[in-house]
């Protein structure tokens, strides 16, 4: 091969690095933004109904506002990636970010042994833990 060849990229051959797709925008009640792959979103029972097929495409007018006890996830019109979000105004970015953890642990050893699996380590309180296990469905 010679070296003009070698250093040439054709323009075609380029793979994206990450498909916008895949990912939902978790939205705290302070307004972080937490990135999540769509696969790990839905061990979260309110989550998964929330990402429902009907759910994302055609934003309702009873999702676009909160309602209930605490508020529902809400969600809101994708961004200009394509990526869609969903509000969850009544969450602190500190629990947000423990229930994204916890997403992502669940997804990687559900389907494992419980004796296989490595220990949960959270910071949060139990009564913490209980409020977001009832809230997400987790």
């Amino acid at each position: 091969m010679s070296k003009k060849a070698a250093g040439k990229v054709e323009e075609s051959a380029v793979i994206p690095l990450c498909d916008a797709n895949h990912f939902v925008r978790l939205i705290s009640m302070e307004g972080t933004t937490y990135f999540v792959d769509k696969n790990c979103a839905r061990t979260s029972r309110s989550l998964k109904h929330v990402l429902a097929p009907s759910a994302v495409p055609g934003v309702t007018k009873s999702q676009m506002s909160p309602s209930g006890l605490f508020g529902d996830p809400c969600v809101r019109p994708p961004d200009a990636l394509g990526t869609p979000a969903i509000s969850l105004d009544f969450l602190p970015d500190k629990l947000l970010e423990e229930a994204v953890r916890f997403m992502y642990y669940k997804y990687r050893y559900d389907h494992e042994l419980v004796e296989a699996r490595p220990p949960f380590k959270t910071a949060l309180s139990h009564p913490e833990q209980l409020a977001l296990a009832t809230l997400l469905g987790l």
